[in-house]
């Protein structure tokens, strides 16, 4: 699992900007957050922009132990289909099996893709959960600048901090030595 971190700042992606949720409740969890983003960095039609803090979370409807959570704004020339192609693959290279309540070493959401609406059996942009679960919310605040959400034509930074029903559940901010993060502690939700 050693990856190699040199992301590629100087690959010149123009096209949409993704925001993106990863999560590892599997194994070495920062390790397997580290792989995703040299895995995304390294792919020619994805250049990382903003990366957020590490959040903690108990697991929803999935086996395992505690969840790390980051989010990631990218940049990339593929469309939305593609985007979902190039995860779903990186996915699969750390074992993943598409089960929804299996434990995990790694797992890439998209949650937004530009401004765009899509809902299809095989892709909902913006994720449809989006807004029930503070461990996608927290940290996609940290990186989304002023995107506004599609649906609800709101900042999504501003949809981060509001107490909406049903949200679950809390997530802690987390520091680790060495992650670029902020080393503030910190809940919300």
């Amino acid at each position: 699992m050693d990856a190699d971190l040199s992301i590629n700042s100087l690959v010149k992606v123009t096209g949409s900007t993704a925001l993106l949720g990863l999560g590892s409740n599997l194994g070495d969890r920062i390790g397997w957050l580290y792989y995703g983003l040299a895995r995304l960095g390294g792919h020619s039609d994805i250049r990382i922009e903003a990366v957020s803090s590490i959040w903690s979370t108990p697991p929803v409807q999935a086996a395992g132990g505690e969840f790390l959570n980051i989010a990631v704004r990218v940049n990339t020339s593929l469309n939305a289909h593609e985007l979902l192609q190039a995860v779903k693959g990186i996915e699969a290279e750390t074992g993943r099996s598409g089960s929804l309540s299996d434990a995990r070493r790694l797992d890439i959401d998209i949650i937004y893709f530009g401004d765009s609406i899509i809902d299809e059996s095989s892709l909902v942009i913006p994720h449809p959960r989006r807004l029930m679960r503070s461990f996608v919310l927290a940290p996609i605040a940290e990186v989304c600048g002023t995107a506004v959400d599609p649906v609800f034509k709101t900042r999504i930074s501003e949809l981060a901090y509001l107490k909406l029903p049903g949200l679950i559940p809390s997530a802690t901010r987390v520091f680790h030595p060495g992650w670029h993060g902020s080393p503030r502690s910190g809940k919300f939700g």
